[in-house]
């Protein structure tokens, strides 16, 4: 499992702003570790979250290439690397 501290380059996520960002990213690393893939559709339904910012977590994780995210038909399947 990944702990994830830092979020922006250099800086660490100590805000009170940054805080729904380390809770979804850890939730969308937690999904991804027990149920190995899901769709985004999927995703959206089971956060408590906006669609900005699990696109934000999303791109993230996907950027620090601790999930992989691949296109389907219609759909986005968000899957471990």
């Amino acid at each position: 499992m990944h702990l994830l501290v830092n979020y922006y380059p250099g800086g660490e996520m100590n805000s009170t702003l940054n805080q729904p960002m380390l809770i979804t990213t850890n939730r969308i690393q937690t999904i991804i570790q027990s149920r190995g893939s899901i769709t985004l559709s999927e995703l959206e339904g089971i956060l408590d979250a906006s669609y900005n910012l699990i696109f934000l977590a999303i791109d993230y994780l996907s950027t620090e290439n601790i999930i992989k995210v691949r296109k389907s038909e219609w759909d986005y399947i968000i899957t471990q690397p």
